[in-house]
């Protein structure tokens, strides 16, 4: 746990700064790989099998060598019983990861040799493409061919959430961000609208705004962070280590799943009826419309961020 909060803390700091990235020179832990020491594993998951994309720090073959690291992504079947890892995802920065609506693709936030940076990177099957230099967690429009990610303009110091147009290569930003934070988006079902997360500076709180990009206007909608919009028109978000659903239709909010706290990135199903999230570093997944919770992983390592393929 101590070299994943160490890996963890610089790739926080690279993504806040902005800056041009360095090549990181990480020593990575040396241990014996077992597959008996992994609950829920299974070699025979293939890429079309996997349901569930996730980020953890469970022992995988990278290079001819294995490794514990955060930046690796695994997928699993929807009920846990199989998972297997996403080959040459080392060095990812744990991010939402974000599903091209065919459930072909994914973005994720990569490390990419070549240019020595991190980039907004597609994933799939054959391999992995930087899109965008320093570009950090995407979020894919379900409709049209779109990304959003955040920012830090170099040239003007400009803090932003940005959309890539995949049938162009072209970005421009869609809103200016009032500091240098991380920041999560998420789009509405119809691609119009976009919610996003701040850090309020004046009263230290996260918010949550809403973004029109057909009348350019701001909405605040609460505190809270790590939003997402599922296709039944419901935005899900944490406040103070608790789940919240709000739901944009009839301006109500209520608090789901209080068993525990401590909870972190929600992501809905694709029908909008079940949300995964994690919490004490495994995956849950808890049904909105029967109130059933269950579990998806329990073991020693660390799994964050899951997301569902469409």
């Amino acid at each position: 746990m101590k070299n994943k909060s160490v890996i963890w803390l610089i790739m926080i700091l690279i993504a806040q700064t902005g800056c041009n990235v360095v090549p990181l020179s990480v020593r990575l832990p040396e241990m014996k790989f077992s597959n008996d020491a992994v609950i829920n594993d299974s070699t025979g998951l293939s890429w079309e099998q996997g349901r569930i994309a996730f980020f953890s720090s469970r022992p995988a073959n990278f290079n001819g060598s294995n490794h514990i690291n955060t930046g690796f992504v695994f997928l699993m079947s929807d009920d846990g019983s199989q998972i297997a890892y996403i080959e040459g995802t080392f060095h990812s920065l744990e991010s939402r990861i974000a599903w091209s609506s065919d459930g072909k693709m994914m973005a994720i936030t990569a490390y990419d040799e070549n240019i020595e940076a991190y980039c907004l990177t597609i994933l799939n099957e054959d391999g992995k493409e930087c899109l965008v230099r320093n570009g950090y967690f995407p979020d894919w429009a379900q409709e049209g061919h779109k990304l959003s990610y955040y920012r830090l303009d170099g040239n003007n110091n400009r803090p932003g959430l940005y959309s890539y147009n995949l049938d162009t290569g072209e970005s421009k930003i869609i809103v200016e961000l009032p500091n240098p934070r991380n920041t999560l988006s998420s789009w509405s079902p119809d691609g119009k609208s976009i919610v996003y997360e701040i850090y309020n500076q004046d009263i230290y709180q996260n918010e949550i705004w809403l973004y029109s990009l057909a009348s350019s206007k701001k909405q605040f909608l609460g505190n809270g962070q790590m939003p997402s919009w599922s296709s039944k028109n419901e935005i899900a978000y944490i406040r103070d280590g608790e789940l919240w659903v709000f739901n944009i239709d009839k301006s109500t909010e209520s608090q789901v799943v209080s068993e525990f706290n401590d909870i972190s990135w929600p992501s809905w199903s694709p029908d909008g009826k079940q949300l995964l999230f994690t919490q004490s570093g495994n995956i849950y997944v808890y049904d909105m419309y029967v109130d059933i919770l269950r579990q998806l992983t329990n073991d020693k390592f660390v799994d964050e961020a899951p997301s569902w393929r469409p």
